[in-house]
Parts: structure tokens; C-alpha cells; sequence
């Protein structure tokens, strides 16, 4: 299932298990973006893979966010591209409270203010600690220009797609698009951002080319 849309205003974004405190490393949080108009695009898909015998199933997604005037092509499988001129830094996301939490300004402070609750509902239910995805950043001359976020949630949450996408839309403050199909915005950005050179990564694999 894929999407696109506008986040209107994206000032701060926090995407952490609610517990964890600000130095954590497994946590991603930035408060100085001053975005305007960010470019959003996704897919939320079931998701099932044989591991050593063990059939894992869930609802896995991807999403992308990206400045008006920025470069960013996200594909299906996670992989994305940019431009070279872009810095890239990886952030891994963890669990130790069985939840995390993914929001922008208001959503964000209310996942750090909620720090002491266990598993509050402004978070996801993972039912296990761990592993939850990544988040990659893309910045030029230290100004955030897009990030690329991706998790899995395990069949037994309970989650379906359209919950997850439905969290999303909240926690990020998406007003989606339903009248254009999202190659046409693909289309447009790399239009308005010219030729220029473009690395590409992976968002789910957590690997960035920057050859």
C-alpha cells in the first residue's frame, strides 16, 4: 500500500521507545528542522519471510520525508536515492519497553513527557524489545533536507496496514494525497530538483552508498 502527502509544519520529530532518555543511542531526535511543506512518501505492506525454519509475518513500512526543494526517490523495498551533495547519517532504532513512538511537534513532545508511563498509547505495541528499524538523515551545510524511516511489527501485534498507515498519519501530521498516484510525485521532484547527481541506500537493510 503506498502513499504520499504534505507535512505541513515539521519543527521537531522524535522516533524512540518512550523510555529511553535523551542520550540513548538507539533513538533518533531532532528539533531544529523548521520544515515547511515536507514532502511524504511510503508504502505499508504485509511482510513474510522464512528465517532458518521460522516463518516471520508482520506489516513492514518505509517512509520517506523530504524538503519542497529536495531530491528524494524512496522505493518499495526500502531502497532510496538522493543527492551526493547530502551527508547521511544512520540511526538504529531500539526497544526495551515492548513499544516505540513516532511523532512530530506536538506528537514528539508528547512522547518524551509521557517518559514514565509504561507503554502509553501514543506509542506502538511491539510485544518484544529489540530491533525496530532505522532512521536515516539527510542533511547539507547541517540543515536537515530529508529522513527516511522504516519498522516491523510481528502478525501477533494485531497491527493491520491500514492501522499502521492510520498511526502514522497522526504521529507525523500527514495530510495525505488522493489525487495523484505517487510516481506522479516522484516525477515532479526530480523535475524541480534538476539533474544533479544522486547516491542511493537502503533503508530496511540499513546500508547507504556514498561511493
Amino acid at each position: 500500500m503506498k502513499f504520499k502527502g504534505i507535512c505541513e509544519s515539521l519543527d521537531r520529530i522524535v522516533v524512540s521507545d518512550p523510555s529511553y532518555d535523551d542520550d540513548i543511542y538507539c533513538r533518533y531526535e531532532r528539533n531544529d528542522i523548521h520544515g515547511k511543506g515536507w514532502k511524504v512518501q511510503g508504502f505499508v505492506n504485509d511482510y513474510s519471510n522464512n528465517i532458518d525454519g521460522y516463518e516471520v509475518c508482520g506489516v513492514k513500512f518505509v517512509i520517506g520525508l523530504s524538503d519542497p526543494d529536495e531530491h528524494l526517490d524512496l522505493h518499495e523495498d526500502g531502497s532510496f536515492a538522493h543527492y551526493k551533495r547530502n551527508s547521511v547519517k544512520e540511526f538504529t532504532i531500539g526497544m526495551d519497553t515492548a513499544c516505540v513512538g513516532l511523532g512530530v511537534n506536538e506528537v514528539a513532545d508528547e512522547i518524551k513527557a509521557r517518559r514514565d508511563e509504561w507503554q502509553p498509547d501514543c506509542c506502538l505495541k511491539t510485544l518484544s524489545d529489540g530491533f525496530f528499524g532505522n532512521v536515516y538523515e539527510g542533511s547539507f551545510d547541517g540543515k536537515a533536507r530529508f529522513l527516511v524511516l522504516s519498522g516491523y511489527l510481528d502478525e501477533d501485534t494485531g497491527y493491520s496496514k491500514e492501522d499502521v498507515l492510520d498511526y502514522l498519519v497522526a504521529g507525523m501530521k500527514i495530510e495525505l494525497d488522493k489525487t495523484k498516484g505517487i510516481d506522479e510525485v516522484l516525477s515532479d521532484a526530480k523535475n524541480k530538483s534538476g539533474s544533479g547527481k544522486v547516491n542511493k541506500g537502503v533503508a530496511d537493510k540499513g546500508e547507504v552508498d556514498l561511493s
